[in-house]
């Protein structure tokens, strides 16, 4: 898989301030790659990081300061907390994206 090909941003995707995601790592002085897919319609707290290998569902939300371990999957429309990120509960679907009153 080519690196460039490594983060998959949907559409009306917010990320906050110093937000880590990247589709490499380093274990044990190996080099690791893995997709990171975020769905559309997502917010990413500020500070969060996101490992290797994580899918994040559509309409996630995802609390500042909130760890994403390696291999997760986020499932649709919830919110996540935490280290690591556990399910808090449910996001209300929005019908526009974040941008959508702007459009």
């Amino acid at each position: 898989m080519p690196i460039t090909n490594l983060l998959d941003i949907s559409d009306d995707v917010v990320i906050g301030a110093d937000v880590h995601m990247s589709g490499h790592t380093v274990e044990n002085g190996v080099v690791k790659t893995a997709r990171v897919r975020v769905g559309s319609n997502v917010t990413i707290g500020l500070g969060s990081a996101i490992d290797i290998d994580v899918d994040i569902g559509d309409g996630c939300q995802i609390g500042a300061f909130t760890l994403v371990p390696k291999h997760a999957r986020l499932e649709p429309h919830a919110v996540y907390v935490g280290i690591p990120a556990r399910r808090l509960g449910d996001h209300a679907i929005s019908t526009g994206g974040p941008f959508a009153a702007s459009r």
